[in-house]
């Protein structure tokens, strides 16, 4: 156990899974081996533990979207009580959870991580037809992703509003005014001109 997580590399013969407090569940870009981050809902333990402090809203869609960009797989634990009951708080959160993915699972189920070095703002997952940039964090300046060739020059905000993309030193540079920043995850559709797999 080294800084909050178990590993193992044993699960299958080359799965990689780690155990995260809801603090730290970020393991980076993996594509060479399937992974998942195990992160617990309520109290930074696998158990029942009522009243114990519970990750936000903002926080389970954090830790979704810095998984899925990653190339990994995340598991939400939730702790029921010695009669199997889930507490109410924890069924609201998952119900947002739910309603979160309602509208854009489609932009982390089914998907690969798309590597985009040192994007601390968050990050972007791929399909055959479309790039999806998450922004969780805004930075000072414009992002930067490696250009995709397949990308047909249209970009959408999925959130609402709308963004600038333009092409430079091998890379989309992409910026969305401020009113249009999701306070959760900005996220960004860039389609592809024809099918692509992803890498």
């Amino acid at each position: 156990m080294t800084a909050g997580r178990a590993e193992s590399s044993d699960l299958l013969g080359c799965y990689l899974f780690t155990c995260w407090t809801h603090a730290e569940y970020n393991y980076g870009f993996q594509d060479g081996r399937p992974w998942e981050s195990c992160v617990t809902l309520v109290g930074d333990q696998w158990g029942h533990r009522p009243g114990a402090a519970m990750m936000s809203l903002r926080e389970c869609v954090h830790a979704l979207v810095t998984t899925a960009v990653g190339d990994g797989n995340l598991l939400l634990n939730v702790g029921p009580d010695a009669d199997g009951v889930i507490e109410e708080r924890q069924r609201t959160r998952l119900a947002e959870i739910g309603s979160w993915l309602g509208r854009y699972g489609f932009t982390v189920r089914g998907t690969r991580g798309y590597q985009v070095r040192g994007a601390d703002w968050g990050g972007v997952t791929q399909n055959a037809g479309a790039l999806y940039v998450h922004v969780l964090n805004w930075p000072d300046s414009p992002l930067r992703v490696p250009a995709d060739p397949a990308w047909d020059g249209k970009a959408a905000v999925l959130t609402g509003g709308t963004a600038t993309v333009t092409r430079g030193d091998g890379h989309l540079i992409i910026d969305v005014p401020e009113p249009d920043r999701h306070p959760l995850d900005t996220i960004i559709m860039l389609n592809r001109i024809h099918p692509s797999t992803p890498s």
